[in-house]
């Protein structure tokens, strides 16, 4: 038994760092892949503005700029919209559920979602103003293409994603 037990447990080890070394370096793809590539569908606003318009690094960091001033009501509004969910799941898991009560909390999450859709409005005409006109369209276009990709699939009956499965 000693004479097997030095090489298995080499090949235990080696067995266990390979392993290791496998999942770190997926794990390293994964992020890469996420970082340069599309997230759920979308790029982010820095790359649309650099690769899709043609703007210089410190045009994409003036607007970035502009935008990071609203990030804190952004963030803000989107957990009064979680928060206000989660009184509305808690509503209906009653036996009873008034519906009044949950009429009251659906129309207090969509005045959230009214003025978050102001801000993104907001930020759209802020970011068009300052463009000039044969980018203005060009963005305007980029921004209708990505309404309709959003994290849940393209509106039904649009044509869609062709020939792939949107749902799942």
């Amino acid at each position: 038994m000693k004479k097997y037990a030095l090489p298995l447990l080499l090949v235990f080890s080696l067995a266990i760092n390979l392993a290791a070394a496998s999942a770190l370096f997926y794990h390293y793809w994964c992020l890469h892949r996420r970082e340069s590539s599309l997230t759920c569908g979308r790029k982010p606003l820095r790359r649309i503005l650099r690769d899709s318009l043609h703007l210089e690094e410190g045009e994409v960091s003036r607007f970035q700029s502009r935008l990071d001033q609203d990030r804190e009501v952004f963030i803000h509004l989107k957990e009064q919209i979680h928060q206000q969910r989660h009184i509305l799941y808690d509503l209906l898991a009653i036996s009873e559920p008034d519906q009044n009560e949950i009429d009251q909390q659906i129309e207090k999450i969509s005045l959230l979602q009214a003025r978050m859709e102001k801000l993104i409005m907001k930020r759209i005409i802020a970011i068009k103003s300052d463009l000039p006109e044969e980018k203005q369209k060009k963005f305007l276009d980029t921004i209708r293409q990505r309404a309709g990709r959003g994290p849940h699939g393209p509106p039904p009956d649009s044509g869609g994603w062709k020939g792939r499965r949107w749902w799942r």
